[in-house]
């Protein structure tokens, strides 16, 4: 991995957790229903959570915090990225990079964009 490509995976590390955890947005719903499926609710039958429950509530905290998730994406994204392209030759090895590429693009902009609208007063 060259120093670009570690630049690049820092930017774009934090694109999907933005996709995922936006308010209004493409997954918010299943994102809720992650929410409800992983809390544990006591009835009469069952007052203390399970082992199975603590299990559900641990996935879910892990995939609806923003915190959590900045731990795991850069490996998700070396995974599907970077260790495949070591097999491949150019051009192959770029293509399988594009995605963090493309994402790290996209996190640039948005940082851009964001400190310009503070100067446009």
């Amino acid at each position: 991995m060259s120093w670009i490509d570690l630049v690049a995976l820092g930017f774009a590390a934090g694109v999907p957790i933005n996709a995922w955890l936006h308010p209004g947005g493409l997954f918010e719903e299943i994102v809720e229903w992650i929410r409800v499926w992983a809390e544990f609710v006591p009835t009469e039958e069952k007052p203390m959570p399970t082992r199975e429950d603590a299990i559900k509530e641990k996935i879910g905290q892990l995939l609806t915090c923003p915190f959590c998730l900045s731990h795991h994406t850069p490996w998700i994204l070396i995974l599907l990225c970077y260790f495949p392209s070591l097999w491949m030759s150019y051009p192959w090895d770029v293509i399988f990079k594009l995605p963090v590429y493309s994402m790290a693009a996209t996190q640039i902009t948005l940082i851009i964009s964001y400190y310009m609208k503070d100067t446009d007063g």
